[in-house]
């Protein structure tokens, strides 16, 4: 069996591997763990607790909430294309998040979290360290529960339609106009 060692991103932001090997035939992995790989390349990691690979300050005031935990490679603020999908063993459900990060920092990519039997729970998009586009909210039984809409500059929803278990339109609002408005008059 070949166990495969984070090293670092060489200047290319390409992963560089140590490579170690192992008399053991099986490595065990469960729910419990959380696994990351390098795209394209296809090398998985992994770890006993999400706490190897994320690293989280929920006290800290930052103006983004997703900035408040940050992905650290080989113990050191990540940097380049990864994919990461961790399993919480609590609440059984899968969050990938697969896309480029820097400094730690999620840049642009795909988030999504899953249920335990695979039914998506939440989908998004990142970009330029934002949330951005459409983010949707699904209910447990599959039938989308909100959908909200990001801009970059924005730290929450500009749009949000919600809508109830039977999937009919409940709640509506549309604040995209002022927000672009008063982002527009902070940045001069």
């Amino acid at each position: 069996m070949v166990l495969i060692t984070l090293a670092s991103f060489g200047q290319d932001n390409n992963l560089i591997l140590k490579v170690k090997f192992q008399k053991e035939s099986k490595v065990k992995i469960d729910s419990t763990f959380i696994n990351y790989y390098i795209l394209d390349n296809r090398d998985t990691f992994y770890f006993p607790n999400n706490s190897d690979v994320i690293q989280c300050n929920y006290l800290q005031s930052l103006d983004r909430d997703h900035n408040k935990c940050k992905i650290y490679v080989n113990q050191a603020l990540g940097n380049g294309n990864i994919e990461i999908v961790c399993c919480n063993g609590i609440d059984k459900t899968t969050t990938t998040f697969y896309g480029q990060i820097s400094d730690g920092l999620m840049i642009t990519g795909t988030y999504i979290i899953k249920s335990f039997n695979g039914v998506p729970l939440l989908t998004g998009q990142y970009y330029n360290n934002w949330k951005h586009g459409y983010w949707t909210s699904y209910y447990s039984n599959g039938r989308i529960q909100a959908i909200d809409k990001y801009i970059e500059g924005a730290n929450y929803p500009v749009k949000t339609w919600g809508f109830n278990k039977k999937g009919k339109l409940i709640d509506y609002t549309d604040e995209e106009a002022e927000i672009i408005k008063r982002i527009n008059e902070n940045s001069h």
